[in-house]
C-alpha cells in the first residue's frame, strides 16, 4: 500500500428504488433501508436511542472522469464555476457522501432511514448519532447568498 493510500470496507450498502439518471430527486422525501453487514449487528445497539443519523457513503457511480474534475459549473449559485471543494458535487477526488438523515425503524441489520441522497446498491463507509452537539451546529455561517434561502433545503424531518 502506498503512503498516501487509504483501504477502506464497506459496512453495508443502501437499498432504495432510486437508479441513476439525469433528473433531479427531491431525496428529503426518499425512503432506504441500510442494510449492514450482519456481524455488525451487535455495534447498531441503542441506535434507536437517536432521531437522527449522519451517514458516510461511497459515491460508487462517480468515473474516473469524474474524480478528476477540479471545477463545476454553479448553476443554483449564480451560475459561473467554483472548485469542487466549493460545492457538495459528488465528483471529487474521493467521492464520499455525507448526509444528515431520519432514523424511522431498526430491523435486525437494517436502518429504515428518511432522506439519504444516494442511489441504490451504494456502499456504507460509516454511521454515526446525530447529537445535535454545538461542534456540530454552526449558526454564523457564510455560504453564497441562493444558498441562503431556507425554502430552498429546509424541511422539518
Amino acid at each position: 500500500m502506498e503512503p498516501n493510500e487509504i483501504k477502506l470496507r464497506a459496512i453495508g450498502y443502501v437499498r432504495n428504488n432510486q437508479v441513476r439518471d439525469p433528473q433531479k430527486k427531491n431525496w428529503v422525501e426518499i425512503k432506504s433501508e441500510i442494510i449492514l453487514n450482519p456481524e455488525l449487528t451487535p455495534a447498531m445497539e441503542r441506535i434507536e436511542d437517536y432521531s437522527h443519523l449522519v451517514i458516510i457513503s461511497w459515491l460508487h457511480q462517480i468515473t474516473e472522469r469524474g474524480r478528476r474534475r477540479k471545477k463545476i459549473s454553479c448553476v443554483k449559485v449564480g451560475g459561473g464555476t467554483r472548485g469542487v471543494f466549493a460545492t457538495r458535487a459528488p465528483f471529487r477526488p474521493n467521492p464520499i457522501g455525507i448526509t444528515i438523515v431520519k432514523l424511522f425503524s431498526v430491523r435486525g441489520n437494517i436502518l429504515e432511514v428518511l432522506g439519504l441522497d444516494v442511489f441504490d446498491g451504494t456502499p456504507i463507509l460509516d454511521i454515526k448519532p446525530y447529537t445535535g452537539h454545538p461542534r456540530d451546529l454552526v449558526l454564523d455561517f457564510k455560504s453564497p447568498e441562493i444558498l441562503n434561502q431556507p425554502s430552498i433545503h429546509l424541511k422539518k424531518t
